[in-house]
């Protein structure tokens, strides 16, 4: 598998396809040749197989040179400062994690249930949510139960998908508590034949509980079987585990229910474990000397790549949050011989917020666009660079994606990168024209979405500024 990746790759790397273009490979070709193998094939893979196979994504979507992005950022939602790249062994977690979700749901049709019941000594269901045992020495035959349970009791709590004790905790076919459960009883207190703790109410009264308030009254062995399970509970000494909140994952599974694209769900849950942010935010927070909150960053994230439908206005928005361009600053850091000084006004240092904001000759750029954006929307912007460069603008993210505005200011970031280590300043007829032509592919994406009635009055006000501008 690994060298038929590495021949198709090889042939792909050649050829001209942007940086977005490349991570779209991956996700359309390779994700859905590996999802079949992960789901069809439940066995152990070793952690040196997604090494090998990480580094054949890296050369792939970084052809040349060292990544300028790290692959953990790469791979988180692109809601959350990512680009989405699939994270294979993450996404190996997630089939294993629908298997136990298969297991737990009380009318499945899958067909491999059958030969798994046979391999486990309990019912499905309750595995899981039992304390690891150790292997007895190495199976002879492939055992995908175990290779399953093996992995989910790894992951559990490195995701916070589970604790070492959970709620789900059997009580029916549960080795330790050897006395079992009365059918009658577990009928009483779950409703079903599967008994689980949280079925256990902490502060229930002993002498009459509320199981036994309601129905027929209880016989003696069902009583005795009832203090038998409570005690097993309390030496167990781990009350809140077995009483706090269901996680997200446990409820799937205590729903008892099939789980709709279960894989893509799944792996959203185990992304969604890592709560940290990504390295360039603090970046950006330093050099702009502000705090920026969450809903603004998911503002700027949600506008990098679905403010306009042009790759390469992403790919250039993309690349400006994560710092990809290299000012003097930077090259200077790498190689001391050349200059730091910014290449238009050769007096400060070009760093990145100089470069992209400070510099006398590019603001004077910035305030001609400014200009240009209260003529034509009446809308006077923050002159700030988390405005222009973050796109954070106080309207709702709705109202900017149906205004020209937007696009005036992808236009004009656009720009800059085109004179990148040039003393040239972008000129305002040539963001009129890189106006024009993003005009042109907002204009093809309305009529193939037939919503053309809706372009006249969005551009009604830029035609009549274009047509004064380029007189």
């Amino acid at each position: 598998m690994l060298r038929t990746f590495h021949s198709d790759l090889s042939d792909w790397t050649s050829k001209y396809v942007s940086w977005l273009g490349r991570v779209a490979v991956l996700k359309m070709n390779l994700l859905p040749r590996l999802l079949y193998l992960f789901h069809t094939l439940p066995i152990a893979i070793p952690s040196s197989f997604f090494l090998m196979l990480r580094k054949e994504f890296l050369s792939f979507v970084w052809p040349k040179g060292r990544p300028r992005v790290g692959m953990a950022v790469l791979c988180r939602p692109k809601t959350r400062g990512g680009l989405a790249l699939p994270d294979m062994k993450q996404y190996y977690t997630a089939c294993h994690l629908l298997r136990i979700i298969d297991w737990s749901a009380s009318n499945s049709d899958k067909r491999w249930l059958d030969l798994e019941r046979t391999l486990s000594a309990y019912p499905l269901w309750a595995v899981p949510w039992f304390p690891p045992v150790a292997p007895q020495g190495a199976p002879s035959d492939p055992n995908p139960v175990a290779v399953t349970l093996r992995l989910w009791h790894k992951c559990k709590s490195t995701h916070g998908l589970s604790t070492a004790l959970s709620p789900l905790l059997p009580l029916c076919h549960n080795p330790k508590l050897q006395a079992g459960v009365l059918p009658s009883l577990c009928i009483r207190l779950a409703r079903s034949r599967r008994l689980r703790a949280l079925d256990f109410a902490p502060d229930d009264d002993v002498g009459n509980p509320l199981c036994f308030r309601e129905g027929d009254p209880p016989s003696p062995l069902e009583r005795f079987n009832y203090l038998q399970i409570r005690t097993y509970l309390r030496d167990l000494n781990r009350s809140y585990s077995l009483h706090r909140p269901l996680t997200p994952f446990e409820r799937l599974c205590h729903l008892g229910l099939a789980l709709n694209h279960g894989v893509s769900t799944l792996y959203g849950l185990l992304q969604a474990s890592d709560t940290t942010d990504p390295s360039f935010t603090s970046r950006w927070e330093t050099d702009l000397g502000v705090a920026i909150t969450e809903a603004q960053w998911k503002m700027t994230f949600t506008l990098a790549h679905k403010g306009f439908c042009a790759t390469r206005s992403q790919e250039t928005s993309y690349k400006i949050l994560t710092f990809w361009y290299r000012t003097p600053s930077l090259l200077h850091h790498i190689y001391p011989d050349a200059s730091p000084t910014c290449w238009r006004c050769d007096s400060a240092v070009g760093t990145h917020l100089h470069i992209w904001w400070s510099c006398p000759h590019i603001r004077g750029f910035w305030k001609l666009i400014h200009s240009a954006i209260l003529q034509v929307t009446d809308m006077d912007l923050p002159f700030t660079p988390g405005c222009f460069l973050l796109l954070q603008i106080p309207l709702p993210i709705g109202t900017l994606k149906r205004s020209v505005l937007l696009l005036m200011l992808l236009a004009a970031r656009a720009l800059i990168p085109v004179h990148w280590r040039s003393p040239e300043v972008p000129s305002l007829r040539t963001w009129i024209s890189r106006v024009e032509a993003f005009h042109s592919v907002d204009l093809l994406e309305a009529a193939a979405w037939d919503i053309e009635t809706n372009m006249g009055l969005k551009w009604f006000h830029w035609d009549s500024y274009a047509t004064l501008g380029e007189t």
